[in-house]
């Protein structure tokens, strides 16, 4: 059972003890680009042009290996981006012995006229696919979309609980009270739209800092080390052993929004301070510092790397969409202007 509870309210700043509202189960409720050089000698003609920026480099011809004639080396290449001017005709292979000289190789061809940054050209050449293509409804220049809303991509999901509805991941009944992600994170901005639907008592919960669940059917929540974060109220609450219970968070604004309806959370979480701040549709409401913000091993205290949960609470329906999240991110608030 939850601890007891209290808020301090005055000149705007309130104290929680977990969350203020009435808890339902368990939990409260709420309402240089580089620039590449010409092409070099070889037996089968240097490549002419730079990767980006360089001058076009000549091709000249190989040299038969001894005891074979000689293959005809070709001219350089034409250089892939940015090479100016044109590669000139590769000089004739050396005699072989016992065979015939090689010819000269053809010409190099001209350069294009601008070159490619080189970590994205490198970044090409060494995975040998595409870059992923920047997302432009990002909400802040590092954010990345971690939930695609197609599928669960990514994310450990049970479908006996979590389905997609309208681009949003839904939980409702079955076994599973969360939907997190396979990645784990420490130093992590994470925005996200959520809302009830319907509320039924109920209320959303982002878990974060916790241990890896052993069964995505039915992960492991109670004495987990959890910590969660309740949007859009800002309540907070601990899945610490030995007994879950509220945990003391400073309210620094209120919610400016009911659970029922769509509203985007920005939470900044810093691991190696145990801090947290959080923020709904622009407005701050929530500061957060853990009580042992460096213990790593007790586990009635600790706070770990973990995966990113989206809870599934009680009776009602939580949906998640738009989830995006920034590693190591400055301590700002991008959502709140």
């Amino acid at each position: 059972m939850p601890v007891s509870k209290f808020c301090f309210v005055g000149l705007g700043i309130a104290v929680l003890a977990g969350a203020c509202p009435q808890p339902t189960g368990d939990e409260p409720t709420g309402p240089s680009v580089a620039t590449g050089t010409g092409g070099r000698s070889s037996s089968s003609g240097g490549n002419g042009g730079s990767r980006s920026g360089g001058s076009g480099g000549s091709g000249t011809g190989g040299v038969a290996p001894s005891g074979t004639g000689g293959a005809s080396p070709s001219g350089g290449s034409p250089g892939s981006t940015g090479g100016s001017g044109a590669g000139t005709a590769g000089a004739a292979g050396g005699p072989a012995s016992g065979g015939a000289p090689g010819a000269g190789g053809s010409a190099g061809g001209a350069g294009s006229d601008a070159g490619a940054p080189a970590d994205v050209a490198n970044t090409v050449a060494d995975s040998g696919s595409t870059p992923p293509a920047v997302e432009p409804n990002a909400p802040c220049p590092r954010c990345v979309r971690i939930f695609n809303g197609k599928d669960f991509t990514g994310w450990e999901a049970a479908p006996s609980t979590w389905t997609i509805v309208g681009g949003a991941m839904r939980g409702s009944g079955g076994s599973s009270r969360a939907a997190y992600t396979k990645d784990d994170y420490g130093n992590v901005r994470l925005i996200v739209t959520s809302r009830m639907a319907p509320q039924n008592g109920d209320h959303l919960g982002i878990l974060f800092w916790g241990d890896r669940p052993a069964d995505p059917m039915k992960p492991k929540i109670d004495n987990a080390g959890w910590v969660q974060w309740m949007p859009p109220f800002g309540g907070m609450w601990s899945y610490h052993p030995p007994m879950h219970h509220g945990l003391r968070g400073m309210k620094v604004g209120n919610n400016p929004v009911p659970g029922t309806q769509w509203h985007t959370s920005e939470i900044l979480l810093n691991l190696d301070k145990g801090t947290l701040r959080a923020a709904v549709n622009g407005v701050e409401i929530t500061r957060y510092t853990h009580e042992w913000p460096t213990e790593r091993v007790d586990p009635t205290k600790r706070i770990i790397k973990g995966p990113i949960g989206m809870m599934r609470h009680g009776g009602g329906g939580s949906e998640y969409k738009d989830v995006f999240v920034e590693v190591d991110p400055e301590d700002k608030l991008v959502t709140v202007k």
